[in-house]
């Protein structure tokens, strides 16, 4: 027995000291060693690890070993927690799964670092005495020292023999540098041809820095061509791929090759000629041929204003909050109060417990007290508003309490948010806030001077040249 227990002892001491030397021995025997320097609450490392890092690993893991390295940027402090994190789960032999786990996080709070470690299945005991050593961010912090002496300053940045690639790149970069360690013959990159449809007679439909975009994110060898949406081939484009929004992106045959194709092919719809990238994914300024024709909805500025805005929100999106209390008021003032442009509002719900808040809203419109409400319930956006809180929020207004509980239940409401839900998703508004410039779309709460353009776009504009007369 005591034999046994002195075995058993041994073990355990041989355990505690692989753990602890293991970081040393991770790569050896395994060929050339492709470093990843990245900050997790870096959104360019978090697209660079699930677009490029991954796919390569799992391509060409049996001849390099490919290492994340924690490089906690200044501005993201919890990042460094995160990074020991990182370091316990590689010393666990677990980074990968622990990796994939804090993906689903993103302020890293210390129950977010262990409900990690859970879903990772590490041993947590093990990994929270690791995670509360004293002198762990310290020794981080020395080793972030001795990266930028070396030179690497920022994430991320991909350190493979003599290749040291910084920010989000292709896949294909990282690949040829992948090869050229590995001896392998690396071939030229065939280039593949996009079609451009733009509006020739629309200034802010801006389509180059889009595809510089795609270039520098998707695949490098891109070749492009515009094309008039007014000229025959323009119109058969837009009408092969159902589209009514220009600019239009058509991707040749033979794209579905290239390596992170899979990672983006949500983005592309599928025509006779090969792909194009969904409207509904284009996140810069575009020209729609079929604008909204909404009526009473509650709105600020003149009925004579040269120009109309749509906004489609929802008071439960952070987005939207954050653009009422910062640019609505500038653009009210520079164009809504001079009666440039009226601004209408479309609260379209995209989840059931935004619907009561919805229609709640609009029940407050009915007694003229739409914007006062609207405000107040921004006010109130750290929390989900329960019809407690639609109450009190009436209260505060001083609204008719009997009047807009009626209103609140009414069948008729229910209608009213349902009409415009459907109307949102005939226009392909999948995300708040979305807005309506006339027939100039705008995804997502852009600063001010997006919407200036847009603006001045529609007091000189003749509309779309592709329309059919």
């Amino acid at each position: 027995m005591k034999k046994w227990i002195l075995l058993m002892g041994v073990a355990a001491a041989a355990a505690a000291v692989w753990v602890m030397w293991k970081p040393l021995f991770r790569g050896m025997g395994k060929g050339p060693v492709a470093e990843a320097y990245l900050d997790f609450q870096d959104m360019s490392s978090r697209d660079f690890y699930g677009r490029a890092f991954k796919p390569l690993k799992g391509k060409y893991g049996k001849d390099v070993s490919f290492e994340v390295v924690p490089f906690p940027m200044p501005l993201h402090p919890r990042s460094r927690r995160a990074g020991v994190a990182i370091e316990c789960a590689q010393e666990l032999g677990k980074a990968d799964v622990f990796i994939d786990a804090l993906l689903e996080f993103f302020s890293f709070t210390e129950s977010e670092l262990v409900r990690a470690a859970k879903k990772a299945q590490l041993p947590i005991e093990t990994f929270s005495k690791c995670l509360a050593k004293a002198r762990r961010e310290e020794n981080l912090a020395k080793k972030l020292e001795g990266y930028r002496k070396s030179g690497i300053v920022n994430v991320p940045t991909f350190v493979l023999g003599d290749e040291r690639i910084t920010g989000s790149q292709p896949v294909e970069v990282y690949e040829r540098a992948v090869l050229k360690v590995l001896g392998k013959p690396v071939e030229e990159l065939k280039t593949y041809g996009v079609k451009i449809v733009y509006d020739p007679s629309c200034d802010v439909c801006e389509h180059t820095a889009y595809m510089r975009a795609l270039k520098e994110n998707f695949y490098p060898s891109l070749e492009s061509q515009d094309v008039d949406c007014s000229s025959d081939e323009g119109r058969a484009l837009m009408e092969s791929a159902k589209s009514r929004a220009v600019p239009l992106y058509v991707f040749e045959k033979g794209i579905e090759a290239i390596t992170s194709f899979p990672q983006i092919r949500p983005i592309f719809g599928d025509m006779a000629e090969g792909f194009y990238i969904r409207p509904d994914a284009y996140r810069f300024t575009m020209r729609v041929l079929d604008s909204p024709n909404l009526t009473g909805l509650p709105e600020k500025g003149s009925p004579k204003a040269k120009v109309r805005v749509i906004e489609f929100m929802d008071f439960h999106c952070p987005h939207c909050g954050q653009f009422a209390q910062n640019q609505l008021p500038i653009l009210v003032e520079k164009f809504v109060k001079p009666g440039i442009a009226r601004w209408s509002v479309a609260v379209y719900p995209l989840g059931a417990e935004s619907v009561p808040v919805a229609q709640a809203a609009y029940c407050a419109g009915e007694q003229g007290k739409f914007w006062e409400y609207h405000d107040q319930l921004f006010k109130s956006q750290t929390h989900r508003h329960g019809r407690e809180d639609l109450l009190k929020v009436a209260t505060e207004i001083k609204l008719g309490m009997e009047p807009f509980k009626k209103c609140l239940d009414s069948p008729a409401m229910r209608e009213k948010v349902q009409k415009i839900s459907k109307a949102a998703a005939e226009l392909g508004v999948n995300s708040t806030p979305t807005f309506f410039v006339g027939d100039l779309r705008i995804k997502g709460g852009q600063s001010v001077p997006v919407f200036e353009e847009a603006i001045q776009q529609k007091l000189k504009d003749k509309g779309p040249a592709c329309r059919k007369s």
